[in-house]
């Protein structure tokens, strides 16, 4: 069966659940990745400059940037866990989007083989005259979320205090010598 749009639409309401479900799960992923990228390459950006200064060696700059990517697939990993839907979550965003009345929650967080099998397949039916309410592209398309404007936003400013600051840290842990400062006055 297929819908106006011509995307297929499937025919069993459990697989419309799983659909949003992976959905999700994808827009979950990128939503960890755009709130964790700013700040690492932020980090590797200061420690490239750093390196650029000579104030750290490349096996220091290859040790932090690799500690740096490591620690944000980390902070991905564990922000991306705490997002994912799961499948009684998507039903019930399918039966808020439908006005199906849980009947796709239901259908997801009930054991088919302890019900009878005649009120399971009415309440498939009854969910399924739902499906063609719901269309996955249309009702829950990918959004850039807030968090990423201020990850963006926070590290941009790091950045720009760090290009700032480093003199006056810079004059404070390495001051000159009287010669020196004459030479760099000249």
């Amino acid at each position: 069966m297929r819908s106006l749009t011509g995307n297929a639409i499937p025919e069993d309401p459990g697989q419309l659940a799983s659909d949003l479900a992976a959905r999700l799960r994808y827009h979950a992923i990128w939503d960890a990745l755009l709130f964790v990228a700013p700040p690492v390459l932020g980090f590797v950006y200061i420690a490239g400059y750093l390196y650029r200064l000579t104030w750290m060696g490349p096996l220091a700059l290859f040790t932090a940037t690799a500690a740096l990517i490591g620690v944000g697939f980390l902070a991905v990993a564990l922000r991306y866990r705490r997002q994912v839907p799961s499948a009684a979550g998507a039903s019930r965003l399918i039966d808020e989007r439908a006005g199906a009345k849980d009947r796709f929650l239901t259908l997801a967080t009930i054991d088919p083989s302890r019900w009878p099998a005649s009120m399971v397949a009415r309440l498939q039916m009854q969910a399924a005259g739902f499906l063609d309410r719901v269309e996955l592209r249309r009702d829950f398309p990918y959004k850039i979320k807030r968090g990423f404007y201020r990850s963006l936003f926070g590290s941009f400013l790091g950045a720009l205090l760090f290009h700032l600051l480093l003199p006056v840290a810079a004059s404070t842990l390495f001051p000159l010598s009287a010669p020196e400062r004459l030479r760099a006055l000249a």
